[in-house]
């Protein structure tokens, strides 16, 4: 029992998020308040685990490290950026959703140009993360679907200005195995590609996954005749079933 400590007068569970609320009200606009309260807590239960696990005292928990994290978080909640989570960070593909995606457009798109396993998992993972973390601010009211569609007409913008030039370069009787080397061009492009939603949000899944959802809506694509091609396979796959 000498380590169990007795706060007097202390709010009960019912009381916490008032409490809480009135510790933060500062810190973000107020109708961010249950959005940043929410990452703010996830990071605490986190940090407490870490702690409860941990022999070592040096993983106590600091003030200084509660106030860097608030401010991390501050920033983060500005009009020029947009929170991105330590869960989707931090995130490994797992078996069960890459077989979840496995009969997905986006995923048919890497297959008919014959990307690696590696490269299609690492689409995947990115498509899961922008599409868990867009779902997110839309939830949290951190944006606008009409931002969203600003910002994946952007994308489609710059996607054609690469896909017009490589197709541009191929001509029209350019063998398969020319456009597939072309395509897998346009997939590096995708790959590397910095196409930001704010100015302060520079996590570059949200780019590569934004772009495979729109693969996956074919609504932009990496085969020269990706309509095509997409429609004969799936064809094909109706067949075999």
């Amino acid at each position: 029992m000498d380590s169990v400590v007795l706060l007097d007068g202390a709010p009960t569970i019912s009381d916490l998020d008032a409490a809480l609320k009135a510790e933060v009200f500062y810190a973000v606009d107020r109708k961010y308040h249950d959005a940043f309260l929410e990452r703010l807590e996830g990071w605490w239960f986190r940090r407490a685990l870490k702690q409860l696990a941990s022999a070592s005292l040096t993983d106590s928990v600091l003030a200084n490290e509660i106030e860097a994290q608030m401010s991390d978080l501050r920033e983060q909640f500005k009009q020029d950026s947009l929170p991105i989570d330590d869960d989707l960070l931090s995130f490994d593909l797992d078996e069960a959703t890459q077989a979840a995606h496995a009969g997905s457009n986006f995923v048919f798109q890497l297959e008919i140009i014959t990307a690696g396993k590696r490269r299609i998992a690492n689409a995947v993972k990115d498509y899961y993360r922008a599409f868990e973390q867009r779902s997110r601010w839309l939830r949290d009211d951190l944006v606008l679907l009409g931002d969203l569609t600003q910002y994946e007409r952007r994308l489609v913008e710059e996607w054609e200005l690469v896909f017009d030039s490589i197709q541009d370069e191929l001509g029209e009787t350019a063998a398969e195995e020319e456009q597939q080397r072309a395509a897998r061009e346009v997939l590096k492009w995708v790959e590397r590609t910095s196409i930001l939603i704010r100015p302060g949000v520079t996590e570059p899944f949200i780019t590569r996954g934004s772009l495979h959802m729109l693969a996956d809506e074919v609504r932009l694509g990496w085969h020269p005749q990706f309509r095509e091609r997409l429609a004969a396979l799936l064809q094909a796959k109706e067949v075999q079933a």
